[in-house]
């Protein structure tokens, strides 16, 4: 498979998704997109289901590649997630179509695609909560991990509609203040 013909492929699948919606997409308009036949999508593409597994790879290894050199040089298990947080916010203002992807992923409107395998951003986050001093026995690292990427989200899409009429400093502002009190509310128990 030649990767150039493939990258295209995927990143004209990120345009038509983007358009038309991640299950009203065909492989007629990606070939389309593409500027390829359809014999010549499926040569580097066996089905509807593999381009967009791999799709999904293409997406959160450029998302994972992204937070882990934001995540670089932290001091502590805290300013890492801050970073993590905040990497997630920048990433899905300069990735938006890949960022976009990838929540359709996860909000279950591709449920057929397996990313069992895949080394996952929300991993970083997980490792981080897991470096956390304290966290035992508190929640599950996963759970806390999921509060914080939820938060990030929510940010993201209050932003993007404008709904929350703020600067995208003060949006990662109030992202770092959220991890802060997350993380430690989950190391201290408050709540229980």
């Amino acid at each position: 498979m030649r990767r150039t013909g493939a990258e295209r492929i995927l990143k004209a699948a990120l345009k038509v998704i983007e358009e038309e919606g991640p299950t009203n997409m065909t492989l007629r308009g990606i070939a389309r997109a593409a500027g390829v036949t359809e014999p010549a999508l499926y040569r580097h593409f066996g089905s509807k289901r593999d381009l967009l597994r791999e799709l999904f790879g293409y997406c959160s290894q450029l998302m994972y590649a992204y937070l882990e050199e934001r995540a670089q040089g932290s001091r502590t298990p805290v300013e890492r997630l801050g970073r993590l947080g905040v990497g997630m916010f920048d990433f899905a203002l300069e990735h938006p179509e890949e960022y976009v992807f990838i929540v359709a992923v996860h909000n279950q409107e591709l449920r057929d695609i397996d990313v069992r395998s895949e080394r996952l951003p929300k991993d970083l986050f997980v490792e981080a909560v897991e470096a956390l001093p304290g966290m035992t026995p508190g929640p599950p690292a996963a759970l806390v991990a999921g509060t914080i990427i939820g938060a990030v989200m929510g940010v993201v899409l209050f932003h993007r509609i404008g709904l929350a009429s703020s600067s995208c400093d003060e949006c990662r502002k109030h992202i770092l203040r959220t991890v802060t009190y997350v993380a430690e509310a989950s190391r201290r128990g408050i709540g229980e």
